[in-house]
């Protein structure tokens, strides 16, 4: 059996994703990604374009993966520059809610249906600092 790092945090929802179809892992990394960007308020064309190919594909493309890396690259730098320099601790939240919620999102168009959701879900879980919302929408879809 794989570990997670969403063990961790959820046991149950990762013995419960481990007996659902590939299809339904994919939804629910689909719905933990598209929880973490409302829950961070974050709206860009290259994520709602990301979310369309993995709901038409079922996975992202290389050069959608790219995009999003690059993102949430540029996110953690500015993560990292905000420490840096001192920003409000709810500026630094924020920063590091936008990058895990962008990386949320690349995990869930990962080529393994069952890593994509429970590192979808994990890096949804620390987009925010109350995860309980959404391990109650993870454990009303599985």
């Amino acid at each position: 059996m794989k570990d997670t790092r969403l063990g961790s945090k959820n046991k149950d929802i990762v013995q419960r994703l481990r007996n659902v179809s590939h299809s339904q892992q994919r939804l629910v990394a689909i719905a933990a990604a598209d929880w973490a960007l409302r829950a961070n308020q974050l709206s860009d064309p290259k994520l709602s374009e990301a979310v369309r190919i993995i709901n038409k594909d079922g996975f992202l493309s290389p050069e959608s993966e790219l995009k999003l890396q690059e993102l949430v690259e540029k996110l953690d730098a500015e993560y990292f520059d905000a420490q840096d320099t001192g920003a409000s601790e709810a500026k630094f939240i924020q920063i590091f809610g936008k990058a895990h919620a962008v990386s949320a999102l690349l995990f869930a168009g990962g080529a393994d249906t069952f890593v994509a959701a429970a590192e979808a879900i994990y890096e949804a879980s620390v987009s925010t600092e109350d995860e309980a919302p959404l391990f109650d929408l993870m454990s009303s879809l599985l």
